[in-house]
C-alpha cells in the first residue's frame, strides 16, 4: 500500500496535532515528528509524553533519524515501511548524509535486504552502496551487448546470488545466431575472427 507523504509541520502543536490525526502511523512519521518536535527544543521525555512513546532508546533512535535523514529520504522510508525497516535507518543514519546514502534508500525500496545484509555490507571497507553490485552487472550487461551486438538483460537477485540472464531477438535468423553463439562458445570466437581477417 502505497501512503501519501508526510505532512508539513509549521510548529509543535501543529506536529502533535497532525501525528494524533494521522491515519497511517508508522516508524517513518513517528521518526519525521520526533526529529521536528527535538529541533524545537523538546526533550526525549516530552516527546515521549505527546506521541505515547514508551522507550526511551527506541524515542532516542526516533529522534536521530528525523534529525539526520532528507525530507526524501523520510518520505521513502514512510512509503515503504515494510521494506525499510527501522533497523535499516538505524545503520543508514551512520552514512554520510548525501546521494550515495539516498541510492540506498532507492535501492532498499524496490529491492528487500535483510538487516543483517546491510550491516555485512556497511561493515565491509570496500562497500560504496548497494548501487555497486548493480553498477558492475550494469558494465557486464553492456559489454555483452556491444561484443554480440543483441539486447541482452542481466537480472541478478542479490539475496540468493543467482539470476536470469535474458536475450532478446526479433526474428528467426538472429535467434539462430544466438543459438550458435551459445552452442559453439569459443569456436565461434575463433570463427568470427577468422572471417573479419579476411574481409
Amino acid at each position: 500500500m502505497l501512503l501519501h507523504r508526510l505532512p508539513i509541520l509549521t510548529d509543535i502543536n501543529d506536529a502533535i496535532a497532525k501525528f494524533k490525526l494521522a491515519k497511517d502511523i508508522n516508524d517513518a512519521l513517528i521518526a519525521h515528528v520526533a526529529g521536528f518536535l527535538a529541533n524545537e527544543g523538546l526533550k526525549n521525555s516530552q516527546i515521549r509524553a505527546n506521541l505515547a512513546l514508551n522507550s526511551r532508546d527506541k524515542t532516542s533512535y526516533y529522534i536521530r533519524a528525523g534529525k539526520c535523514l532528507s525530507l526524501n529520504e523520510i518520505n521513502t522510508w514512510y512509503q515503504n515501511p515494510t521494506q525499510i525497516t527501522l533497523g535499516h535507518v538505524r545503520l543508514l543514519v551512520r552514512m554520510a548524509k548525501g546521494p550515495n546514502r539516498e541510492k540506498v534508500f532507492d535501492r532498499l525500496r524496490v529491492k528487500h535486504v535483510t538487516v543483517s545484509e546491510l550491516e555485512k555490507r556497511l561493515k565491509d571497507p570496500n562497500y560504496q552502496g548497494i548501487e555497486k553490485e548493480q553498477q558492475a552487472l550494469g558494465q557486464l550487461q553492456e559489454m555483452l551487448c556491444q561484443k554480440t551486438g543483441l539486447s541482452i538483460r542481466i537480472d541478478h537477485k542479490n539475496q540468493k546470488g543467482s539470476g536470469v540472464v535474458k536475450i532478446a531477438y526479433k526474428d528467426l535468423e538472429i535467434l539462430d545466431g544466438i543459438v550458435e553463439i551459445l552452442a559453439m562458445g569459443r569456436e565461434y570466437q575463433k570463427r568470427k575472427a577468422l572471417k573479419e581477417s579476411q574481409k
